[in-house]
C-alpha cells in the first residue's frame, strides 16, 4: 500500500472513530498510527501537506477565496474561541478554518508525535494547542 493509499485509509478511519465533540484527538491518532508525523495546513487554500513515514503526500483542498485578500492580524483570542467552538461540535471544520482565517490565522502544523497543534499568523502569530493522547479501536478487518 502506497503513502496515499495509507493516508487516505487513515483519514476514513480516523473519521469513522472520532466522537462528535472533541474528535481531533482521534483523528489525529489514526494518522499517526499510519504513519503521518507531520501535517502542514494552509488555511486559506484548504491543502495539506502529510509527511509521513516513507513519504510525502499533498491533498489539495477547497480555497476560502478566489481572489487576493488581506490578511487579518493574528487575534488568539479569536482563534481559542475558534477551536473552543470547534471541540465543543458546534460547528463544522470549513466553518473552523474560516474562523481561523478572520482570526489571522494562515497555517497549522499538527505534530502526531509531540501532540501539538501550532496555529501560525502572519507576520508573526503563533499560538501552541497541546492535545491530548487517546487510545483507538483498530479498524476493522475488510471483509
Amino acid at each position: 500500500m502506497n503513502s496515499v493509499e495509507r493516508l487516505a485509509q487513515a483519514q476514513h478511519h480516523g473519521m469513522r472513530v472520532r466522537p462528535e465533540t472533541h474528535g481531533f484527538p482521534h483523528l489525529a491518532e489514526a494518522l499517526r498510527l499510519a504513519g503521518v508525523r507531520l501535517i502542514r495546513f494552509d488555511v486559506a487554500s484548504g491543502g495539506a501537506l502529510y509527511v509521513m513515514d516513507g513519504g510525502v503526500v499533498h491533498q489539495p483542498g477547497n480555497p476560502l477565496h478566489e481572489e487576493s485578500v488581506e490578511v487579518a492580524e493574528f487575534d488568539q483570542h479569536a482563534l481559542v474561541a475558534a477551536i473552543d467552538a470547534d471541540k465543543a461540535g458546534e460547528i463544522t471544520f470549513p466553518e473552523f478554518l474560516r474562523r481561523c482565517w478572520t482570526a489571522g490565522v494562515v497555517g497549522y502544523e499538527v505534530d502526531t508525535i509531540e501532540r501539538t497543534c501550532t496555529y501560525l499568523g502572519a507576520p508573526g502569530g503563533r499560538y501552541v494547542e497541546h492535545y491530548p493522547a487517546v487510545t483507538l479501536a483498530r479498524p476493522a478487518a475488510p471483509a
